[in-house]
């Protein structure tokens, strides 16, 4: 199967939501069947019996937030009878009319005017419209005997109220469609409005998140402790269970996602023992360097040190190699062992006088050279041109269409993007590139790349940046060897080494010759990534340097 049978429905049609929802369970009932119990399957096989109303109010209301509403805000211009379509939906089983709710809920969803309403229904008396709701709920509280759940009306709540039903398996629906919660029915309606453009890439039934039921429950179990998070303290009983790994790499991302916020918030609360331990058992490079400054407050200096030369021999990400060394440096002064000074690298700096201008400090700098050298070409690149030019020439190894990259047609970047085994999985993409870079076809295959795929949602690249005459003169003028160097470093960490590159970029095309610059104000300072960068450029005889501005008093 292939990303063309998923579309966006037109949004100038009236029932555009329709569409676009019955693409999506059309989806579901035929590629994930079987992560769907026999009840749920005939839920949303169901919906497609329904009459074309009763279909869009029940889209209508599955889009909505919550499961509760009043009659009376149902009102969709596009929908006849809606009476009737909602009469179908009870009917049926999708909808409950006056349904049974906890008096929790009751005060989540009232207004002020309802509980004054529910308040002189239960005793006569009407409440002070002035009181707050929390001063109204505590009233109504106190009027009612009983607090245990029943129906809307009993409670005394004005109007007509209905319920969703089965919120739990539209959310299910989402979460395999889409691989995660956070992208929803707006993905149709901005990609219909050419907002966003994605990629197509050939999907498959293997192509699909989650292959086991139990990886879906498991999904929606840290989903639901991470809202509880938003909202509640920290429930020290969940901590024994986010210990567990998952089997599925994609809950396992989510499940080291989330323990690490847990770990913060230990942090916080001054439980630094525990926060250790998940620091340990989630590893990666930002735990790992969480987990050694809590050792340093924790443990004694030969055993941070001894953790510290541990993870050095494990970590090659340069940014936390740094880090960790740090860590290691001061642990041994603390047990008075001296090491070798290491020399921190110093990119070649030169100071710039320039009169203060209202413009941002980069354009001050390219004027001013610009003004020295006018046959030069000085482009504001920062991180958008390397990235950008790698992206277009590595396209068909980002888009390949390996299995569990892509679950959707509304995905900018594969699902494995930063994972170590990234390139090892499409090795035989990358050997093609690399059959490009030797026979010098790569300069003609990134300018058509940037023709045929301009706009189309990348995360290396940012179109508004890019022109054709950039590329161009990029191409001309930086030579193949150093296109491969800094490929090759961007490749080492593509999360983050496609930041901290130079802000400005200087041509000479008449030589062919071009430098990498560095601004920094007075008072500004190189950070980790863009040292880092410098440093690479130097070790590959790459002409990069910081342009170190003050002002004219």
């Amino acid at each position: 199967m292939t990303n063309t049978r998923i579309f966006a429905a037109p949004v100038d049609q009236k029932t555009y939501y329709l569409d676009n929802a019955k693409c999506v369970w059309r989806w579901v009932l035929e590629y994930h069947r079987d992560l769907l119990t026999l009840v749920e399957a005939g839920q949303l096989e169901g919906i497609f019996q329904l009459n074309d109303n009763a279909q869009a109010l029940l889209t209508r209301l599955v889009m909505r937030r919550g499961t509760l509403f009043e009659r009376n805000v149902l009102s969709y211009t596009e929908i006849d009878q809606i009476d009737k379509a909602l009469l179908t939906l009870i009917e049926q089983g999708y909808v409950s009319a006056d349904p049974i709710i906890s008096f929790e809920a009751l005060c989540d969803k009232a207004t002020k005017q309802q509980l004054v309403h529910a308040i002189s229904h239960h005793n006569g008396i009407a409440a002070a419209k002035s009181a707050s709701k929390s001063t109204l709920q505590n009233t109504l509280a106190q009027t009612l005997s009983d607090l245990s759940q029943r129906r809307i009306s009993d409670w005394g709540l004005p109007g007509h109220w209905i319920q969703l039903n089965h919120r739990p398996l539209y959310q299910r629906v989402q979460l395999m469609f889409f691989g995660n919660l956070h992208q929803d029915w707006s993905e149709f309606i901005i990609t219909e409005l050419g907002h966003v453009r994605y990629e197509s890439v050939t999907l498959s039934t293997e192509s699909r998140a989650f292959q086991a039921r139990q990886d879906v429950d498991d999904y929606l179990w840290l989903h639901n402790i991470n809202e509880t998070l938003k909202s509640a303290p920290l429930d020290v009983t969940t901590l024994p269970s986010l210990a567990h790994r998952f089997t599925n790499i994609w809950v396992e991302k989510r499940r080291q996602r989330l323990a690490f916020q847990v770990a913060q918030q230990l942090e916080k609360e001054s439980e630094l023992s525990t926060a250790c331990q998940y620091y340990r058992a989630i590893g990666g490079n930002a735990a790992n360097v969480r987990f050694l400054r809590l050792q340093e407050r924790l443990a004694p200096p030969e055993q941070v040190a001894y953790e510290a030369v541990l993870l050095l021999n494990h970590t090659t990400h340069s940014e936390t190699r740094v880090l960790i060394e740090r860590v290691l440096h001061r642990s041994y002064r603390k047990l008075n062992f001296r090491l070798p000074p290491k020399r921190p690298f110093q990119p070649r700096e030169i100071p710039l006088v320039l009169p203060q201008s209202t413009v941002r400090i980069e354009s001050a700098v390219r004027e001013h050279l610009s003004t020295h050298a006018p046959q030069h070409e000085i482009y504001y690149v920062e991180n958008h041109l390397i990235p950008a030019l790698w992206a277009l020439l590595y396209w068909d190894v980002l888009y390949a269409p390996i299995q569990g990259a892509f679950f959707h047609p509304f995905q900018a970047a594969p699902k494995d993007l930063y994972s170590p085994n990234f390139f090892a999985r499409r090795r035989p993409h990358v050997d093609q590139v690399a059959r490009l870079l030797d026979d010098k076809r790569y300069a003609d295959i990134i300018l058509e790349r940037f023709t045929r795929k301009h706009g189309i949602s990348c995360p290396f690249i940012y179109w508004p940046a890019l022109s054709q005459s950039l590329l161009e003169t990029a191409l001309r003028c930086i030579p193949k060897d150093d296109l491969v160097s800094m490929f090759d470093y961007l490749m080492s960490d593509l999360k983050h080494h496609k930041k901290g590159l130079p802000d400005l970029i200087r041509f000479d095309p008449q030589q062919q010759r071009y430098d990498l610059i560095e601004v920094k104000g007075p008072t500004d300072r190189l950070q980790e990534q863009q040292t880092l960068w410098l440093e690479h450029f130097h070790r590959h005889g790459i002409e990069a340097w910081v342009a170190k501005v003050s002002w004219q008093l």
